[in-house]
C-alpha cells in the first residue's frame, strides 16, 4: 500500500503541476482559478508511519514509541507541505496564491486514541468542548494579508466557504449561492476576509459568538460531547457522556 499523506501530497503536485500557467503577477496567469483542498489524515489515528520516518525518532522521547509515531506522523506532513509549496513556486504560482492550513481539534489528552498531548494553558483535548479540544491554531499567506501578524479573533471553522468565496469572487459571498440552494441560516458561517486583510486586528471579526455544539434534549447523550456557546468573553458549557 501507500501511505495516505504521500499520496494525497503525490496527487496534489500532480495537479498543480498539470494547471499550467504562473510566472507571477507580470507572468502569464492560468486562464482559471484553482481550489486545492488537501484534507491530510496526518496526523490521526491510527498511529502509523514509514518506517524511515519512524527511524528518525527511534530512540527518542524517552522511549515511547507512541509518541516517536506522532513525530514521524508530523515529520511525513511537514515534507508534503513543503512539497505541495515548492510546487506552487515551481509554477510560478506561489506570489498569488492563498495558502491556508489548520486543524480541526486539539491534541488528544488522558490516552484518549492511545496517546497524548499537552493543550496547555487551555483545558481539555480532543473530543472535549474544553478549549484545548475545540480552539486550534491556523496560518494563512497571500496577496492581502499582512505578514507576520499574530491575532486572536474569533474565526468558526464554517466561515472558511463564504470568506474564501468573497475573497475570490471580490463581491458579497451570497451572491454566489446557486439558484435552488437551501436558504442561508445564521450558523452557516460569516465573511470574515475583512478580518484577515486586517491581519486580525481586534476587533475586526465579523464574530463575537462561537457555537460549538448543540443537541436538543438528550438525543444524542450516548455519544455526546455535550454542548457550548461562546459568547463575547463568557463561555457557557454543559458536558457529556465524553467529557
Amino acid at each position: 500500500g501507500t501511505y495516505s499523506t504521500a499520496a494525497m501530497t503525490a496527487r496534489a503536485v500532480r495537479v498543480i503541476e498539470g494547471f499550467g500557467g504562473g510566472g507571477g503577477l507580470g507572468g502569464s496567469l492560468p486562464r482559471r482559478p484553482l481550489f486545492l483542498y488537501l484534507p491530510y489524515q496526518a496526523v490521526h489515528w491510527p498511529l502509523e508511519a514509514p518506517p524511515q520516518y519512524v527511524d528518525r525518532y527511534r530512540g527518542r522521547t524517552g522511549g515511547d514509541t507512541r509518541r516517536q509515531l506522532v513525530c514521524a506522523m508530523a515529520k511525513a506532513l511537514d515534507d508534503g507541505v513543503g512539497q505541495v509549496t515548492a510546487a506552487l513556486k515551481r509554477r510560478g504560482m506561489w506570489d498569488d496564491s492563498l495558502v491556508l492550513f489548520s486543524s480541526d481539534n486539539g491534541g488528544p489528552t488522558n490516552g484518549n486514541e492511545g496517546t497524548w498531548s499537552s493543550n496547555f494553558p487551555l483545558r481539555g483535548g480532543k473530543n472535549t468542548l474544553w478549549e484545548g479540544g475545540t480552539r486550534v491554531v491556523g496560518a494563512v499567506r497571500g496577496p492581502g494579508i499582512p505578514r507576520g501578524a499574530v491575532s486572536y479573533e474569533k474565526f468558526h471553522a464554517t466561515d472558511w466557504l463564504p470568506t474564501l468565496v468573497a475573497m475570490a469572487s471580490g463581491r458579497p459571498w451570497t451572491a454566489s449561492i446557486p439558484p435552488g440552494e437551501a436558504p442561508y441560516l445564521e450558523g452557516d458561517g460569516v465573511d470574515n476576509w475583512p478580518m484577515l486583510r486586517a491581519g486580525g486586528a481586534p476587533g475586526s471579526s465579523a464574530r463575537d459568538w462561537l457555537l460549538y455544539e448543540v443537541h436538543p434534549g438528550d438525543r444524542w447523550a450516548p455519544h455526546s460531547h455535550g454542548d457550548a456557546l461562546v459568547l463575547g468573553d463568557l463561555k457557557l458549557i454543559r458536558t457529556g457522556k465524553v467529557n
